[in-house]
This record gives C-alpha cells, structure tokens and sequence, in this order.
C-alpha cells in the first residue's frame, strides 16, 4: 500500500502535510477494513494492536517512493537547485580566505589612505545578522 500510494502522491505533485496525513490513514484503515471485512477475524484479539504492526514500514515506504517520484517529476528544479548550492558554496570558499580588504584608497597615492577591514575580535562591530546567503 506504502508503495502504490506513495507512486500516486508523487505523480499528483501532492506537497504538504495532507498527503502524509492521507497515507497514515490509507496505511492504517484498509489493513484494518480488510482483516475485519473480508478475513472476519476481529481486530481486538491480537495482542500488539493489527493496526498498527505494519504501519512505520509502510510509511517510511510511502515517503521514500514520494520523494523519489517528486523528484523525478522535477528533475530541472532540483538540477537548478543544485547548481546554485554549489555555486553558493564555491562562491563562500573562495571568499574565506580573505582575511583582510580594501575598503578605500587607492594605487595612485600609494595606499596611504586605505583601511583594512578588522577581524571580528580585534574591536571590529560583528556582522549583522540580516546578511544575505
């Protein structure tokens, strides 16, 4: 059931809560309806609860055939997406190793008005937290 519902999620390009909260509910009610309607044993006998044995396994199922559907609908979107993860990344490192910059003046009058930014730690004011990543 994980696997058939989690197929049909992914290619409806269901997002959100709702549909995991649809495949807890399919996960756990047909099992049920069937044992109770079809095999005519009672539920209540067993011990650890047929309801819920199988229930974990089979949305872990669901979720994993979810993504994997998703994701393969979207192939450009996540291709997009990583290309500018790793660009960010690239990007970041590249600029780490800066530990001093240039924050005026010039060559021409050989730098003798240039400052250099301080370090965090050295009495420098710590970046603001609106910064954008």
């Amino acid at each position: 059931l994980g696997v058939f519902y989690g197929i049909s999620l992914g290619l409806r390009n269901q997002v959100g809560w709702v549909g995991m909260l649809f495949a807890l509910n399919v996960t756990t009610m047909l099992p049920t309806v069937y044992v109770s309607a079809f095999l005519g044993a009672d539920p209540e006998n067993f011990k650890q609860g047929l309801t819920f044995v199988g229930v974990p396994n089979a949305m872990a199922t669901c979720l994993l055939v979810w993504i994997i559907v998703f994701t393969y609908q979207h192939e450009d979107e996540e291709s997009a997406f990583a290309r500018a993860v790793v660009q960010k990344v690239a990007d970041t490192v590249t600029n780490s190793g800066k530990e001093e910059e240039i924050i005026g003046g010039s060559e021409a009058d050989g730098g003798a008005s240039t400052a250099t930014a301080e370090t965090p730690g050295e009495g420098a004011a710590a970046p603001a937290e609106d910064t954008e990543f």
